[in-house]
């Protein structure tokens, strides 16, 4: 196998959906979503693998030419998922920054993806993620999670998240985009760790990468990708992928 970078984009997808059931096979003009989502991953300079709980999706996915690993089904998370991916396809450790691309951002522009690659490989930082305007209209939202970063700018070192917004906090407010890039040997401290009482209350996962002391750099992009959560939001990907 010939491995073009050090960096490996993994794509963690399942068919258990409570509102979009099916949802990484939702047609989008004549494609699965799952083969919009790795189209539009292929795009950046780095490897592309699809991690399913479902053989159905490995076996679709083998059609459109992507590679894709089988995971246990029953993973509490996309992180636990990606990391049995990564030791079943990389044993030998060829990459050292592992994307987490979620399988329901069939619209995203992947030379950001390869920005920020490249600037976690110069970085200190263990994890790096994406923030963007936080709206004063999503401050009392919890399905919108604030990221608390120490640079007003946006771009810099995450001092907290959450799912409340809390004018007491410290650091400035923007919008949480779940997307991470993880060094390799961060992602496998995380996945090692228990989950923290907080996380569990907030469902934020990130948290416990801070509570173990991880440093999670926080990078800012004009606009929120398009995710498709419901068929409203479905609706609005086969206006927009033609």
């Amino acid at each position: 196998m010939v491995f073009i970078s050090h960096s490996l984009i993994i794509i963690p997808t399942r068919l258990a959906s409570t509102r979009l059931p099916r949802k990484p096979l939702a047609d989008i003009n004549g494609k699965p979503m799952i083969q919009r989502v790795w189209e539009c991953s292929r795009k950046a300079t780095c490897d592309v693998l699809i991690a399913s709980g479902d053989q159905e999706i490995c076996d679709i996915s083998d059609r459109f030419g992507a590679r894709s690993v089988l995971t246990n089904p029953d993973h509490p998370s996309g992180s636990d998922r990606i990391y049995e991916a990564l030791k079943t396809f990389d044993p030998d450790k060829h990459y050292n920054i592992i994307i987490n691309y979620q399988g329901d951002i069939p619209a995203f522009d992947a030379s950001i993806l390869t920005k920020a690659t490249d600037h976690l490989n110069q970085s200190k930082a263990d994890i790096l993620t994406f923030i963007t305007k936080l709206d004063p209209s999503q401050y009392n939202n919890p399905n919108d999670v604030k990221a608390m970063v120490e640079n007003p700018g946006g771009s810099g070192k995450a001092l907290s998240f959450s799912r409340h917004f809390s004018s007491e906090s410290e650091g400035h407010p923007f919008y949480h985009i779940g997307l991470y890039l993880y060094k390799r040997e961060a992602l496998e401290k995380f996945v090692h760790a228990k989950p923290t009482t907080l996380e569990k209350e907030e469902k934020l996962e990130q948290l416990r990468a801070l509570s173990l002391g991880l440093t999670i750099e926080t990078y800012y992009i004009d606009e929120i990708p398009l995710g498709v959560d419901t068929p409203e939001d479905l609706e609005k990907a086969r206006k927009l992928l033609k």
